[in-house]
């Protein structure tokens, strides 16, 4: 039984060692950028008030959205979570901000999960849907 353990314990540290030579791959920061004719302040509800419904439907599995405001700045940041044990985790941002007399939404994705979720979020600006996935 001991020596089942330490073979255990040794076979573990040894992987560990040739798993850690190899360098982590980067974040993967995919950005899809659109723009619209509404003002920044209701993209920013509908773009928020969608992910809200989203994540509690459990379509983003085990997922949080929290967004803020910046009234003076003429922006807005909302910020998909993935939830986990050991915290939460920055899935998907989006950027929100007047440009030009136009709102520029920028979603930026930190996983290689991308699922088309920055189409489905500027389907929900462009073409009025509330569906949490792309074409429904």
């Amino acid at each position: 039984m001991k020596f089942s353990i330490i073979s255990l314990l040794l076979f573990a540290s040894l992987s560990a060692c040739s798993t850690n030579s190899v360098p982590p791959k980067p974040p993967y920061k995919l950005q899809y950028e659109f723009y619209s004719d509404e003002n920044y302040q209701q993209v920013y509800r509908l773009i928020l008030n969608n992910a809200l419904t989203c994540t509690r439907q459990d379509v983003l599995t085990r997922s949080l959205a929290e967004g803020q405001y910046f009234e003076k700045l003429d922006s807005a940041d909302i910020t998909i979570y993935q939830d986990s044990p050991l915290g939460k985790f920055p899935h998907i941002r989006v950027s929100i901000e007047t440009v030009s007399k136009k709102t520029k939404i920028a979603v930026t994705n930190d996983f290689d999960t991308w699922d088309e979720l920055a189409k489905v979020i500027e389907e929900w600006v462009t073409k009025g849907t509330t569906s949490c996935k792309l074409g429904s």
